[in-house]
């Protein structure tokens, strides 16, 4: 009889820990990484491509683009950018607000038309700030939303 307890018990043990290692990792949660992986290696995305952003666009991006003006560039891999967003700020006197607007280095350059003046092989960084981002970072001036560019160095 002492057996029978001792072989119960361990069996209940041994029931117990096989149901919690079945919480912890289903059939379904381990095969998920493996069917990611399948499908990111049938398309290849994985190894070629670095994930895209919706508010930054890579160095390697810019390169791949082979464009020599910034607008171009900006409205062929973002066109969004370039479309002014928000509420119009009726309290700011300053008529930049009704565009989106281009800082580089921290430095304001005007509406989206100056990326026309910038050279994307000078460019390390190149990023969209959202109207409430530009605003809360920027002022009133960029109440429609700001492309950041930071050059290299």
């Amino acid at each position: 009889m002492k057996h029978a307890i001792t072989l119960g018990a361990a069996a209940l043990a041994l029931v117990l820990g096989a149901s919690g290692a079945r919480a912890q990792a289903t059939p379904a949660d381990s095969a998920r990484p493996v069917a990611a992986a399948a499908a990111d290696s049938a398309h290849g995305a994985s190894a070629r491509r670095p994930r895209r952003s919706g508010s930054e666009i890579s160095v390697e991006e810019i390169a791949d683009a082979h464009l020599s003006d910034t607008y171009d560039l900006v409205a062929r891999l973002r066109p969004a950018w370039l479309r002014s967003g928000g509420n119009r700020d009726f309290s700011a006197d300053n008529g930049d607000a009704q565009e989106v607007q281009v800082f580089r280095n921290g430095q304001q350059l005007g509406g989206k038309e100056t990326l026309r003046d910038v050279d994307p092989a000078d460019i390390g960084s190149l990023r969209f700030l959202s109207p409430v981002a530009a605003k809360a970072q920027f002022g009133p001036r960029a109440a429609r939303g700001a492309i950041v560019i930071v050059d290299k160095h």
